[in-house]
């Protein structure tokens, strides 16, 4: 059997196989949600995370919400579908580092993209360094809340996104703070560390977390935010003490969305595997499970990552977008019959920038 189609063990979660569906955004209904990713469940996929789940009342609402008994109701009907399909699902819990009050008063001027791209960036240095104690206890109670949503209404895991918040208070270049919480890399972490405290706290021992940690790295010149690479053994141990189960390795980014999800003739990251560099650097200071996304399609390729230890298990998004049935394809040795991501970025990434509805650009080419 291949490496690949081997079950794994989150915490005290297994796994039917190693590959997962990175949180995706979807300009889509609910009920093309629901009927999409169920396609992706059936395909094999072994966990189906719901991405951008926000942790604060007052965050746009969502038909897929951990914060309205609507959106819980809803998370429910997507779970059992994913259930039914075999896989297990996921709750990405992520919040933003900027004032909402002020963003929303942005919106409804009706400011174009670049406008409020540049009122998040030009605020965002002064909005981490001046948030009160209070109100990081706050923010990190509301984590551990909506941890417990998730749990209760039937997530099998929980994803902190060590973005947005949670990536500037990680970050030398964007924290300045004088207190506990800025200066060196340990107090850089104590935030992120506090949330998963009181996250594992909330949801018992036996309840699988994930941390996706995202980082800077100054000799690539895409990319900002988040612990440098170089500190990245001070977080992962932290995190591992703090009650982590596993990682999800990342690329931080403030600016352009193609960075962190590159299309095929990106600058930098035109391989597959791109982000793979993050990952071995994680593996390095942490014997838990570690996963990464970037441009993994090719299932020699995945499966030369599992078998030779470099990779625990395997993120994909985009390659699932244009192929659902990608695992059992690769399980059936039909594997030239997989259609390939070409890594356009136009019908999935392209959507949200476009607000149009989400695809794939070879729907129409099939």
């Amino acid at each position: 059997m291949k490496q690949l189609l081997t079950p794994i063990r989150l915490g005290s979660m297994e796994l039917r196989n190693r590959v997962v569906m990175a949180p995706t955004s979807m300009m889509l209904s609910l009920e093309e949600k629901i009927d999409f990713l169920g396609q992706v469940a059936d395909g094999g996929a072994a966990l189906i995370y719901v991405g951008d789940m926000g942790v604060e009342p007052g965050m746009p609402a969502k038909d897929l919400s951990l914060l309205t008994p609507e959106g819980l109701d809803n998370c429910r009907r997507l779970l059992g579908r994913l259930h039914q399909g075999g896989a297990r699902g996921g709750a990405q819990l992520y919040l933003w580092d900027y004032d909402p009050a002020g963003l929303m008063e942005l919106y409804r001027t009706g400011a174009t993209r670049e406008e409020i791209r540049a009122y998040k960036d030009d605020r965002l240095g002064e909005y981490v360094d001046t948030l009160p104690q209070e109100r990081i206890q706050e923010i990190v109670d509301h984590f551990a809340d909506a941890a417990q949503a998730a749990q209760e209404a039937g997530f099998d895991m929980v994803q902190i996104l060590g973005g947005h918040l949670l990536n500037s208070f990680s970050s030398g270049y964007l924290n300045h703070r004088r207190d506990a919480y800025g200066g060196s890399v340990e107090n850089r972490a104590r935030l992120a560390c506090q949330v998963a405290e009181a996250v594992r706290r909330r949801v018992g021992k036996d309840f699988p977390i994930e941390y996706k940690l995202a980082v800077h790295d100054d000799a690539i010149p895409c990319g900002q935010g988040g612990p440098d690479i170089r500190e990245i053994g001070v977080f992962v141990t932290a995190l591992e003490k703090a009650g982590v189960d596993a990682f999800q390795a990342a690329l931080s980014n403030r600016s352009v969305i193609e960075d962190t999800v590159p299309p095929r003739n990106h600058k930098v990251f035109s391989e597959e595997g791109c982000f793979l560099y993050v990952s071995d650097e994680i593996k390095k200071h942490t014997s838990l499970p570690v996963s990464c996304a970037g441009k993994l399609s090719s299932p020699d390729f995945c499966e030369e990552l599992i078998a030779s230890g470099r990779l625990d298990y395997i993120a994909m998004s985009r390659q699932l977008v244009a192929d659902p049935q990608w695992v059992t394809k690769v399980a059936q040795n039909r594997e030239s019959e997989i259609r390939r991501c070409i890594f356009c970025n136009k019908g999935c990434l392209g959507s949200l920038l476009t607000r149009q509805k989400f695809h794939c650009v070879l729907d129409n080419a099939h």
